[in-house]
């Protein structure tokens, strides 16, 4: 019996190893995880399974279990993510390679540069041109490009890439090294073989070449449309090409049947809508052409609109096209007939079919489609649209008025400067007057500025003004509700405004009722009625509407308003007040910021960081400067240098 109880205690130790080693352990994923945070400077975005991470200026990449891929070897320049989740890596004395996303080798270092990767090739520098090789390492084209594959070279044809090939001077035609252009697919081969000093996409199923200064056209497939027989072509209105030969120009259709005879100086085709859809044509006219120095219009069939008698022409719109003959200006409509004879210096397009401004001896009027004048040519600079309430603006011998929506004047020009708003303002002789809605005088020149609040859009029924160097407010009818006595007035919002005497600030409402005298040293808005005041040297919270502080005047300081909170100062440290004055945030700090995106700039032992709306510290005090965040964002001082930071402290670039 006496062996019984060390035997059962050495059952018991046996037991409890047992158990001991059944107990979870750490997830290998969770432990990689946390070094992922800890173990770099800097983590980059996932994609493809894969990140580049930073360790102070050496770069490699993890998975997304924290597991290196790419061991911390590289500098920035040396390392590169692919598509698809390949990594390019540049090996010292080498040359760069690239791997899987896994860490499998595809192409062992050697060469020279790493382009791109697209549709599962990859384009590198091999041999003194560039090379594409597939996901297996295998050259997929033996042909060398003379630069990296332009596989974005017509949003229109995907999966194709124009590629240069360098032919040396024993290979090329014209006795000197030769670069040539061709077209290949996805697959690395060719569509169009390297023969072409250049091509364009022409249309969607037209390719244009280039060879010397010839021009021809092929299908996608590489059939001949056009030999190279023109210095140019281009779509011009439906089934038909302009082209040029020697520096004339004309039409043929679709099979290269002559059209207009290549005899004129310009062919212009006309795309109102702002796209080169060869369809779109406008009043009937498809295309300006010129001949010997005159001009004409091109009709659908292709006929001429005139006869070749006018010496420019401009656009139809409207309807209506400006010609000149003779020197001299008119309007076509879209029969070709004139409005009136060619008469005018300079004119400008019919806005909306009613009005077009012409000049004539040195001076503006406005005319319409009869030809007929609508207004005297009388006025010192062209006649712009009625615009904001169909008014046009208008100045003569340098005096400024108003004509209404018929063209009349409304306002004879008798002012110094523009005229802005009707019911607003006028100027003359440096003094001011308002007028009404029907541009009626409605006070005499007796100010010497008026506020803008009278304007409709404005929803005032009065505004400040000033004589001389004292403010006092006046309503839209001319009356005066103060006479000048302030020396300041602020444009406060709530439809208010703010007045100092002397040192003191006082409150007019939107009813002009001057509801709080003058008697604060400092008037700070905080929202809709909310304001801080200052007597005594302290502040507290007014609201406007009842004319009561909410609180005895306490504060030293305070500053604006934002997302609900106010920093404000008392015993000479900063903290946050809500609306009603009470403190929602301890006044701890030596200096405090307004809120955004949920965060503060505090001020704590000369070093800047930043606390939530708990008040809690986010992100420690470190840094040199403050900072508001936008989108997730804020640049700040830190050593000397600028960083920039999320909401929740991490670098980002």
């Amino acid at each position: 019996m006496q062996f019984v109880k060390p035997i059962f205690c050495l059952y018991l130790l046996m037991l409890l190893s047992l158990f001991g080693s059944a107990q979870p352990k750490p997830k290998p994923e969770d432990k990689n995880k946390k070094q992922v945070v800890k173990k770099y400077d800097e983590v980059g975005a996932f994609e493809y399974g894969i990140a580049r991470v930073r360790n102070g200026s050496l770069y490699g990449v993890i998975d997304k279990n924290g597991k290196e891929i790419i061991p911390l070897n590289y500098s920035e320049d040396e390392l590169k993510l692919l598509n698809e989740g390949y990594i390019a890596s540049y090996e010292f004395e080498i040359g760069w390679g690239v791997k899987d996303r896994f860490g499998k080798q595809i192409l062992e270092p050697g060469y020279g540069e790493v382009s791109d990767l697209r549709y599962g090739l990859i384009c590198i520098s091999y041999n003194e041109g560039w090379a594409l090789f597939n996901l297996k390492g295998k050259q997929v084209n033996a042909t060398l490009f003379y630069e990296p594959v332009n596989w974005d070279w017509n949003e229109e044809m995907p999966g194709t890439a124009a590629v240069r090939v360098l032919l040396k001077q024993k290979e090329s035609q014209v006795g000197e090294d030769q670069t040539l252009m061709g077209l290949i697919n996805k697959k690395g081969e060719f569509i169009l073989l390297p023969v072409f000093d250049g091509f364009s996409q022409l249309t969607a199923n037209y390719l244009k070449v280039y060879k010397g200064n010839k021009v021809a056209v092929l299908t996608l497939k590489g059939d001949t449309v056009f030999s190279f027989k023109y210095n140019g072509i281009e779509v011009y209105y439906e089934n038909y090409f302009s082209v040029e030969l020697n520096q004339h120009f004309g039409l043929i259709d679709a099979k290269g049947k002559t059209i207009l005879p290549i005899e004129f100086d310009i062919l212009n085709a006309h795309y109102y809508d702002g796209t080169s859809n060869p369809k779109c044509h406008f009043a009937g006219i498809v295309g300006q052409v010129s001949k010997n120095g005159f001009q004409t219009y091109i009709l659908p069939d292709l006929s001429f609109l005139t006869p070749f008698i006018y010496q420019n022409i401009k656009p139809f719109v409207n309807n209506y096209a400006a010609v000149k003959r003779s020197d001299l200006w008119t309007f076509i409509d879209t029969t070709g007939k004139e409005l009136v004879p060619p008469q005018f210096d300079e004119v400008f397009d019919f806005y909306q079919g009613l009005a077009a401004s012409v000049k004539k001896g040195g001076k503006w009027g406005l005319i319409n489609t009869s030809g007929e004048l609508l207004t005297p040519i009388v006025y010192d600079y062209e006649l712009g649209s009625p615009s904001g309430h169909d008014f046009v603006d208008v100045r003569k011998n340098g005096k400024y008025g108003k004509l209404d929506s018929s063209f009349k004047e409304l306002i004879p020009c008798l002012y110094d400067v523009p005229i802005e708003h009707i019911p607003g303002y006028v100027t003359k002789n440096g003094k001011v007057a308002l007028i009404n809605k029907d541009g009626k005088l409605i006070t005499d020149f007796l100010y010497d500025y008026i506020g803008d609040r009278l304007y409709p859009e404005r929803s005032f029924h009065y505004s400040s003004m000033r004589i001389g160097n004292k403010w006092g407010f006046i309503d839209n009818k001319g009356k005066v509700l103060f006479p000048p006595q302030f020396d300041e007035v602020f444009g406060g919002s709530f439809k208010s405004y703010w007045v100092k005497i002397g040192s003191d600030y006082g409150f007019i409402n939107a009813a002009a009722k001057f509801i709080i005298p003058c008697k604060y040293q400092d008037i700070l808005y905080l929202e809709n009625a909310l304001f801080a005041v200052k007597t005594n040297g302290k502040y507290a919270f007014l609201d406007s509407t009842t004319l009561d502080l909410l609180f005895a005047p306490r504060f030293e300081d305070v500053r604006q308003y934002t997302e609900g909170y106010i920093p404000v100062k008392l015993n000479n440290k900063w903290g946050f007040a809500n609306k009603k004055g009470g403190v929602a945030i301890p006044c701890a700090y030596e200096y405090a910021c307004t809120f955004s995106e949920g965060r503060a700039a505090v001020k704590l032992f000369g070093k800047w960081g930043f606390i939530d709306k708990a008040g809690t510290m986010v992100i420690p005090p470190k840094y040199d400067s403050p900072g508001w965040f936008v989108q997730n964002r804020v640049t700040l001082e830190l050593n000397r240098k600028q960083v920039t930071i999320n909401r929740a402290g991490a670098l980002v670039k």
